[in-house]
């Protein structure tokens, strides 16, 4: 999957695995000619193995967003929930997220919801994996202080 985009750094760091990084033409040659500068996989993690019972990671973070472009502050929020588990023949990581900041500058917001799992099933040489990602950017695009401040219009739309 391409990413041209900067929210791919809110990805979670704990639910990565591995991260391995393919340079030049050997890129290319992999994964076609957009690839030619290079290729950085990212491998979210597998079920936790055998286990009696599910293990469940959950994180939740609130804090305070300010901007010298608006008064006050804007509320940040995070959420994530992880549940892994398996036996020795087959495993499982199952979760989901939500990250909103609100208004911190003029006119925008972020929010991102997303819910990923894997499962990694084998019989004797057979080995199977599955993954899914789902993920919805809402962002609200503000207009740049510097050129509201220099009585211009931000490039960018307004939505």
């Amino acid at each position: 999957m391409e990413v041209a985009s900067t929210n791919f750094t809110m990805m979670d760091p704990s639910d990565i695995g591995r991260i391995e990084v393919i340079r030049g033409p050997q890129a290319a040659t992999m994964y076609g000619s957009d690839a030619i500068g290079g290729v950085m996989q990212v491998f979210t993690k597998r079920g936790s193995g055998p286990v009696d019972q599910p293990t469940v990671d959950m994180k939740a973070s609130v804090g305070a967003i300010q901007s010298v472009y608006k008064s006050g502050a804007a509320v940040r929020q995070d959420y994530s929930a992880l549940v892994r588990g398996g036996t020795p023949t087959a495993s499982y990581a199952i979760g989901g997220s939500y990250a909103h900041s609100a208004d911190w500058l003029p006119y925008y917001y972020l929010s991102i919801p997303s819910a990923f799992g894997s499962a990694h099933v084998a019989q004797g040489r057979l080995s199977l994996d599955f993954t899914g990602r789902y993920m919805d950017t809402k962002e609200a695009v503000a207009p740049n202080p510097f050129f509201v401040s220099a009585g211009l219009s931000s490039p960018l739309p307004p939505y």
